[in-house]
């Protein structure tokens, strides 16, 4: 009675890892299948990029397309699928005007599409001898950043030994709302920041964001002196207390 029950399972334990052997072929013929897609796809033509145009950018209002598609580190031809879109997001950002940067891609057609938003310069700014621009946040960037073609802003700005200003992006928010246009910020002292305006050379003092907005207010108040006064002989003006200016003459001591 005992040997049919064992010779049943022996046929089943057969049974059993043919099974297992076939689900394991299977397998095997389902991911070598899929591999050999992959590397079919991967291989296709249509998911090359193949030259710059292929790159499409949006956002740009000053600097040209060409400029910004050159400096993208793409190898031609390049399959989609290599090119990592963060990657060449950095590397925008570190080598071109631009402060914002998205990128995304595209596979049927094969396509990048770069997203930016410009540093536009607020003013004009030289370090190390090479003549460049300010940004509103105090980004400098060299004039060769920039096509020949952007609008020169009408501020100067003279910075402390080639550095940035600490205080810059409190200070210009404040110049924006100036009643009177700046021409000039020299900076180069931190005990006297020198305001050069159409009514004479402003000094300050040292910098203070609360009485800032009051010296401002004080060099428009410059324009209701008596006609009489011969501005000439001003060298500058002394606003340091704004509520008591002072005008400093050729002929008086400082």
């Amino acid at each position: 009675m005992a040997t049919p029950d064992f010779s049943q399972r022996r046929r089943h334990i057969r049974q059993k890892k043919q099974l297992q052997l076939l689900r394991r072929l299977w397998q095997f013929l389902t991911v070598s299948a899929l591999t050999a897609l992959l590397l079919w796809c991967s291989q296709w033509q249509e998911w090359y990029l193949r030259s710059p145009e292929q790159v499409v950018v949006l956002g740009n209002r000053y600097i040209p397309a060409p400029q910004l598609q050159a400096v993208i580190p793409v190898s031609y031809p390049q399959s989609i699928f290599q090119i990592d879109p963060q990657a060449i997001a950095t590397h925008l950002r570190t080598v071109a005007p631009v402060e914002q940067v998205v990128v995304s891609r595209s596979v049927l057609p094969a396509r990048l599409t770069v997203e930016i938003k410009e540093r536009l310069p607020v003013a004009v700014s030289s370090r190390q001898g090479r003549v460049g621009f300010l940004d509103k946040d105090g980004v400098w960037l060299p004039q060769t950043s920039y096509p020949s073609t952007i609008p020169i802003p009408a501020l100067t700005v003279l910075e402390p030994s080639d550095r940035p200003i600490p205080y810059w992006t409190q200070l210009y928010s404040q110049l924006l709302n100036s009643p009177v246009p700046i021409q000039q910020v020299d900076a180069r002292h931190l005990q006297n920041l020198i305001l050069v305006t159409e009514l004479g050379i402003i000094h300050c003092g040292s910098y203070r964001p609360e009485v800032f907005t009051a010296q401002l207010q004080a060099i428009a108040n410059l324009r209701q002196l008596p006609s009489t006064i011969d501005r000439q002989i001003i060298s500058f003006y002394d606003l340091r207390d704004p509520t008591a200016p002072i005008a400093q003459t050729t002929k008086s001591q400082r």
